[in-house]
């Protein structure tokens, strides 16, 4: 069995969070730290990422039939 650890990494800031046991205590750190945007890594692999999208998706605007945030109101 490895030893390796899951590294809790800040991807808005680029700061390691810590290294931990288990995958569960990862997750910990992130919902404890209230990270928006995160990476989870173990040995070298991305485990699990969130990285949010903030901006204006003008496709499901068009989808709907709605002005783009170019277009103004």
């Amino acid at each position: 069995m490895t030893d390796e650890k899951y590294t809790v990494t800040d991807l808005d800031t680029d700061e390691l969070h810590g290294e931990f046991d288990t995958l569960a205590e990862a997750r910990g750190c992130v919902r404890y730290d209230k990270l928006a945007a995160y990476s989870i890594w173990r040995g070298g692999v991305r485990v699990e990422c969130c990285e949010p999208y903030y901006g204006d998706d003008d496709r499901a605007k068009q989808g709907l039939g709605l002005p783009n945030a170019s277009e103004g109101n």
